[in-house]
């Protein structure tokens, strides 16, 4: 039942050789994983803003790596999820193969813009497997750079924010609408 649900499953793994008392031998070893669920993908194909966040976030406990996702904008305001997998490593090889998995689920969107922080590999990952895309990097991650601008920048964002808030709000949607009566 879940594999109907499930649109695009990856599963990268690689062969190893080690010795164990003086005998060579291969093992097959997880390497990397991408799912994205047909409700999630479809969802955000006809009910999202052309929008997605990727980022990723250390894996620390027994088993190390990265677990990356993709993220759409509802016409809530609120987070959608497209698609999460676990990487090896934040590198360019991996970011590549995310993405290509995104994009066999997803395709070229009209009008998609990707989000991304300034990690290693990303920014070069999305100008190979989305060329044509509109490419924006996180406003906190580059005012890092410059800290005397920092806030200035973000009194600038903040402004800019609240001052379009109601250009991207869906109408007919409201929270006050959907809640009530439950």
């Amino acid at each position: 039942m879940l594999l109907r649900l499930i649109r695009r499953l990856e599963i990268d793994k690689e062969t190893v050789k080690y010795n164990l008392r003086g005998k060579v031998k291969e093992k097959e070893c997880f390497r990397r994983v991408f799912v994205s669920y047909k409700a999630c993908w479809s969802g955000f194909l006809n009910g999202c803003r052309p929008y997605l966040a990727v980022d990723a976030t250390a894996l620390n406990g027994r088993f190390r790596g990265q677990l990356a996702a993709a993220c759409a904008i509802d016409g809530h305001n609120w987070l959608f999820p497209v698609a999460y997998g676990v990487l090896e490593t934040e590198s360019e090889e991996s970011w590549t193969w995310f993405l290509q998995n995104l994009r066999q689920v997803i395709g070229f969107p009209d009008g998609l813009v990707i989000h991304t922080d300034a990690c290693k590999g990303l920014e070069i990952a999305v100008e190979k497997v989305f060329p044509q895309v509109e490419h924006r990097e996180c406003m906190r991650h580059r005012s890092l750079a410059f800290p005397n601008l920092r806030s200035r920048v973000q009194v600038s964002a903040a402004h800019t924010y609240f001052a379009h808030q109601n250009e991207w709000d869906v109408p007919g949607f409201s929270m006050l609408h959907t809640t009530q009566g439950q």
